[in-house]
Formats: C-alpha cells, sequence, structure tokens
C-alpha cells in the first residue's frame, strides 16, 4: 500500500494493524477480543469497544467497534486498521484474516468469512496431494510434526482418485499396533512427532491423496518411496499443503533432455473445475484446458502425454479453480527414472 503520513510521521500503514483473534461465543454475544496488541503512532492509541461473531451455516461475520481517546484530534491516517484473523474451535474460515481501513469516524467494521464447521472441533490444515502403495514398488510415508505448546488431535484421511474413501494398510515404527483404515485419528504432544507408514507393498497398487485436520497447530509431509530393488530405493518428499480457497498455483516443468514432468491434483472440496493454463519458459500462452475433479477426487498423469504442447518444452503451469480448494504436485524423473518433488508457488 505504500507509506502515507499519519499524525505527522511516516511510517509503513503495515505496522498500524493489529491482529484480534475472535473468541466463540454459545449465545452470540459480545466479547472483547481475545488479545490487542497495538503500535502507538505519535501517541494515540486506538481501542477496541467489542467484537461479536455470528455464525451461519456458512459463513461468519465479525463486527468490530472501534473509539479513539479523547485526545485524538485529526483523522486517521491512509491505511490504518486493523488484521482481523477469527480463531473458533471447530470452525475453518476463509481467507485466514482481512485487514480492514479506518471507515472514517463512522465507528465500524464489517469483515465477511466463509466457514465451515468440521467434526470433533478439528479444521482442515492442508493436503499431500499424491500418495501411492503396493504395487510391489510403492509405500508411502506420513510425518506429522506438533508445533504448537499444547496437546494437539490429529486426522489424517486417505482418498481415492473419485473421493472415495481410501482404506491404507498402516504400520507406525514408534510402537502403535498396525491398523488399516481410510481414516487415522491420534493425539500429539506439544513438540512431538509421529511416523505412519503404509504397508502392504505387495498389495494392488492404488494411489489418491491424504488430508490433515488437527485442533492445534500441527504440520507434516509425506514422503513416497519406489522400492526398485531390496538394496536400492528412490524418495520423493511431498509438501504439506495449505489450503487456501481460490488461489492459484504455479508450477514449473521441464520435458527436454530426456526429463519428463509428472503432476498430481487433489480436491478438499465440492466438485471443481480447474483451468490450466500452460505457459512456454518465455511467458507465452501455449493451451488452455480444464480439469474435473469431484468432491475429494485426486487425478495424476504425465505432462507431455496429457498436454502434447509441452513436449521437449520448459514452461509453467498455472492451475486456477474458483470454488475448488486444490492441492498441487510436480514430480520431475530424469532419463533413468530417478524421481524429485517439484512444489507448487502460491500466486
Amino acid at each position: 500500500m505504500g507509506r502515507s503520513a499519519s499524525w505527522g510521521s511516516v511510517s509503513t500503514p503495515r505496522r498500524l494493524f493489529t491482529s484480534i483473534p475472535v473468541t466463540a461465543l454459545p449465545s452470540g454475544g459480545s466479547v472483547s477480543p481475545a488479545s490487542q496488541t497495538f503500535t502507538n503512532v505519535s501517541g494515540n492509541r486506538p481501542r477496541i469497544s467489542a467484537a461479536s461473531p455470528r455464525l451461519t451455516a456458512n459463513s461468519l461475520t465479525v463486527n468490530l467497534g472501534y473509539q479513539f481517546g479523547p485526545d485524538f484530534l485529526g483523522r486517521p491516517p491512509a491505511g490504518a486498521g486493523f488484521t482481523i484473523t477469527p480463531h473458533i474451535p471447530g470452525l475453518w474460515v476463509q481467507p485466514f484474516s482481512k485487514d480492514l481501513a479506518f471507515q472514517d469516524w463512522n465507528g465500524t467494521l464489517t469483515a465477511q468469512f466463509v466457514g465451515a464447521s468440521f467434526p470433533n472441533g478439528l479444521i482442515p490444515v492442508g493436503s499431500m496431494p499424491h500418495l501411492a502403495s503396493g504395487g510391489g514398488q510403492w509405500t508411502t510415508t506420513f510425518t506429522l510434526l506438533n508445533t504448537g505448546t499444547a496437546a494437539a488431535k490429529v486426522e489424517l484421511g486417505f482418498f481415492d482418485d473419485k473421493g472415495n474413501a481410501l482404506p491404507l494398510p498402516l504400520t507406525f515404527p514408534q510402537g502403535s499396533p498396525d491398523q488399516t483404515t481410510a481414516v487415522f485419528t491420534g493425539a500429539l504432544n506439544a513438540g512431538a512427532g509421529l511416523v505412519i507408514e503404509t504397508a502392504g507393498l505387495n498389495n494392488p497398487l492404488v494411489t489418491g491423496w491424504a488430508q490433515l485436520l488437527s485442533d492445534g497447530d500441527v504440520s507434516g509431509f509425506a514422503v513416497f518411496k519406489d522400492n526398485v530393488t531390496a538394496e536400492q530405493q528412490q524418495q520423493a518428499v511431498v509438501p504439506l499443503q495449505r489450503f487456501n480457497l481460490g488461489a492459484s498455483y504455479l508450477l514449473w516443468f521441464d520435458n527436454t533432455n530426456g526429463f519428463s514432468t509428472g503432476v498430481a491434483l487433489a480436491n478438499s472440496a465440492l466438485q471443481a473445475t480447474v483451468t490450466l493454463v500452460i505457459r512456454d519458459d518465455t511467458g507465452t500462452i501455449l493451451n488452455t484446458q480444464t480439469i474435473p475433479l469431484p468432491a475429494n477426487g485426486h487425478t495424476a498423469f504425465d505432462l507431455a502425454t496429457f498436454a502434447l504442447a509441452t513436449a521437449n518444452l520448459r514452461g509453467t503451469l498455472e492451475f486456477d479453480s474458483a470454488t475448488g480448494l486444490i492441492g498441487v504436485l510436480g514430480l520431475s524423473f530424469n532419463p533413468a527414472s530417478a524421481f524429485t518433488s517439484i512444489p507448487a508457488v502460491t500466486k
């Protein structure tokens, strides 16, 4: 937003914002924000009078009232205001926060968030857009980490290409009993980690993706392993991709000199259509395609086969979905079939 004069001084407007976590109320009444951290600007400090969250089926409205101290004589500086970040147990919201500027002198701000509730007070953390298990070749290992200061519940769900629950045989190197399930549930102490591996190497090959939910500060990643022989194994990391409603993702591809690129997509929302814009490395658009994904669906493909225009070229793939919550992953294979993952970049 640039720089602006404020109360006779020059400052960056972003520094004038304050984060306001909003607490849930059973009655829907008003409470003061859970925490308030303000930046003094020439001795004047805004004061929050109340914040009131109101939940409906699929939306969250945050009404924020504010007032200025009696010594305030001027107008709010351009760009000054609040950042509102709701933290409501069991409710996942998009966007995660909103910057709201002071509205002259009317003393009120309103922020609208899209909300979705989930069972057991858990909310989506992110997706791991690809997994593979079986076929005498593939296993996938999931590592979950609690980065917070309190214990957290976790739920790791597995889905196939059509969005159906995908039961997987699981083993736990840290000592828990083996189980076969499409939804693993557990708990992680603060600072702890959990390793989960797919078993059944010689079972029929299955592919899909994984979704992580939690009520705490949990993150993680997956590693899928190509067991070429008992002595030779190849691995690639599948990073946890945070959910971002309506986000666009950019993925680099390289199909030159014998290299090839694979792509995996996962959809964590209702049925969605993903628009794919293919560009060469100069930014010239080569092609535009659409990819339908069912609710909780997944697809994976060799790029040069899916889009012939990318053969023997380098470039970028842009994935957009206005309604879906998509995860994107790339894989780069060299001429000897060794591979590594290519992370998608959020636009």
